[in-house]
This record gives structure tokens, sequence and C-alpha cells, in this order.
């Protein structure tokens, strides 16, 4: 399963991609620079931006995408699903 999920640390959208059922990971891309490679999370400005890169990729093909209410009603019905 995967979300996009906005980031309100950095004001931008970032995707994440369960693992082990629990854990959300942040899809990160790698960077190269003087210091070696280092890795950083793919961050978008827009939601838009965000699905289209998520499409272009295909990973809706490979993965169910968690519905984007679903945190919104799991807060709302009290944290219980």
């Amino acid at each position: 399963m995967f979300r996009i999920h906005f980031d309100h640390s950095t004001g931008e959208f970032v995707v994440q991609v369960l693992r082990y059922g629990c854990i959300w990971l942040t899809v990160c891309k790698s960077i190269s620079g003087a210091d070696g490679c280092i890795h950083a999370p793919r961050q978008f400005p827009t939601y838009a931006e965000a699905r289209e890169w998520v499409a272009s990729i295909g990973l809706p093909d490979l993965y169910d995408e968690q519905h984007p209410k679903s945190y919104k009603q799991f807060i709302l019905n009290g944290g219980v699903r």
C-alpha cells in the first residue's frame, strides 16, 4: 500500500510505502555530490504533482493506494477502525 502524505515540517508532499504492515517509509531520491551519494526525501510542492509522479512510475499498478480520507475518518471515529 502507498499513500501521499503532507509533511508539515517541510510544507511539501511525500510518497510513502507501507512496509511490514505497520511502518510507513518515505520514498527517497539519491543525490550525488562531493561527499558521495546521499538520500533525501522525494518532495512535491503540490498534491497533483505527487499524483503525477506516482502514476508515471507505475506505483498504482504495484500497490493499492490508501484512501486519501482514511486518516481523517480514523480521527473522526475516535481512533477506532
